[in-house]
């Protein structure tokens, strides 16, 4: 006579497989950036007026913010050549940049060095737009984003970009 086996381990394997994938679908919904103009860490030559982010997946703009911000860097921090920052230079500014994005993020920021900018209107893209009042002045930006991803969830984080003259 043989010996039946029990369907448990064929079970609980399937559903482990079923977690598995709506966990996986849950984080491939989130939207996160996937590449911006100006690039993070870049060094943009000339004028910016115009900002473009790429997300992994659709963002819904009217429950989203962009905010732009001038990072006045303290001496000491300026790198030597904007044009070609080090690492170290970079990793200083990346630093400065996430202590005013935490400083904005809970309204203690005191210096206004926000830059107008305008959103295009584009509902249910992976690719937000916005349109500066004005051209960026040489210098050191941050831009601050937090997304509503059309499965629902929300995703902010910030990125840093150089602006040098031509």
């Amino acid at each position: 006579m043989r010996a039946r086996r029990s369907p448990l381990p064929v079970l609980a394997a399937c559903a482990a497989l079923v977690v598995a994938a709506s966990l996986f679908a849950s984080a491939a919904a989130h939207a996160y950036l996937e590449g911006a103009e100006p690039a993070p860490g870049s060094v943009h030559v000339g004028a910016v007026e115009v900002l473009t982010l790429r997300y992994t997946s659709p963002v819904e703009p009217r429950f989203s913010s962009f905010e732009l911000y001038r990072l006045d860097l303290p001496e000491g921090a300026v790198p030597a050549d904007p044009a070609a920052p080090s690492p170290r230079d970079l990793q200083r500014i990346e630093a400065l940049a996430a202590r005013l994005a935490g400083e904005v993020r809970d309204g203690t920021h005191d210096v206004d060095t926000r830059i107008a900018s305008h959103l295009r209107e584009s509902a249910g893209s992976r690719t937000i737009t916005l349109d500066l009042d004005a051209p960026l002045a040489p210098g050191v930006y941050v831009l601050l984003w937090e997304v509503l991803a059309s499965d629902g969830h929300t995703t902010r984080d910030h990125h840093v970009f150089l602006v040098v003259d031509a």
